[in-house]
């Protein structure tokens, strides 16, 4: 019997102490604000004339003091590196749900709609400290399995799985006072020269649909409508060298123009010569450098002000 006392006493230690480890993990990490979607996060009730929403194609192509010069109103990037759409929706219905916006730049991917794209579309461990949101949970069920059910109710079981990844370096951030790498506005701008190896790679592709995130795509549109939230789809430019590989890429575009027509949205694709053909506004085929990002957010600024006029 003393066994099974000392068991169960050393069970209960063991259960109350990674319970509060885990409570600590949970309020410590937010305060990370080098992590960006903790950044995002701690904007709490502002007022934004526009925010920018993509993946690594707006994040960092994007010059935000640009188009508030343009628009005459504040601006915010809320666009995160590697991410495909369920991602995407889940940042930005956080994000308006304690803030205000009146504009969305939603930048979109040819290849976005493809399942077999990014290598880690979904960050699931950058959520974990908010999973008791009911909408968090709901976007990690859906994308992750059940396997959500042990990160929510076993105690610190989701960062032990994933220690790696988050957890104690965060909380030794937050406490050093770490800045981001990105600019104040969200933006992270790369000085970085041609690399040519991502074209001589390149093979044809063809770019397929997923149900799951074109779900995702059109809740991104859905929610901003239900929002009150003025919504402009627009393509970053891409090197055009590489247009010849992606062999349905006038299937994709149509797609895209088919459902900006359908929901009265303006689509804008960005090809223009001097840019696209410019190897030197680029550091790979499907990023700006630094140089290419501020030519090309100086082209978005005056093509929305014409929109706006």
């Amino acid at each position: 019997m003393s066994n099974i006392f000392r068991v169960a006493f050393f069970s209960s230690v063991l259960v109350v102490l990674f319970f509060s480890v885990n409570i600590i993990y949970d309020l410590a990490i937010p305060y990370d604000i080098t992590e960006k979607v903790n950044w995002i996060l701690s904007k709490k009730n502002e007022e934004y004339n526009f925010a920018v929403l993509g993946s690594s194609r707006a994040y960092l192509t994007v010059h935000i003091p640009t188009i508030e010069q343009a628009l005459n109103g504040k601006g915010i990037n809320i666009s995160l590196e590697g991410t495909a759409y369920p991602e995407q929706y889940l940042i930005f219905y956080l994000f308006t749900n304690q803030t205000r916006i009146t504009h969305l730049l939603f930048q979109i991917d040819i290849f976005g709609l493809d399942d077999s794209t990014f290598s880690y579309p979904y960050h699931e461990y950058l959520y974990f400290p908010y999973i008791y949101n009911g909408n968090v949970f709901d976007s990690l069920l859906d994308n992750c399995g059940y396997r959500v059910y042990a990160w929510k109710y076993l105690p610190f079981f989701k960062y032990a799985e994933y220690n790696s990844q988050i957890g104690l370096i965060n909380i030794m951030k937050a406490v050093r006072g770490l800045k981001p790498v990105f600019d104040e506005s969200g933006s992270l701008l790369i000085e970085k020269e041609w690399d040519d190896s991502t074209v001589k790679n390149m093979k044809p592709q063809v770019f397929a649909i997923s149900e799951k995130r074109l779900k995702y795509f059109l809740q991104i549109i859905e929610l901003a409508k239900k929002r009150n939230i003025k919504v402009t789809m627009f393509m970053a430019p891409e090197y055009s060298a590489i247009y010849k590989y992606q062999t349905n890429r006038k299937d994709i575009l149509r797609f895209y123009n088919n459902l900006a027509t359908k929901y009265n949205i303006p689509f804008l694709e960005f090809r223009d010569k001097d840019i696209c053909e410019d190897k030197a506004n680029f550091y790979n085929a499907g990023h700006l450098n630094k140089k290419g990002a501020l030519l090309f957010s100086d082209r978005l600024a005056k093509t929305l002000r014409t929109y706006k006029k």
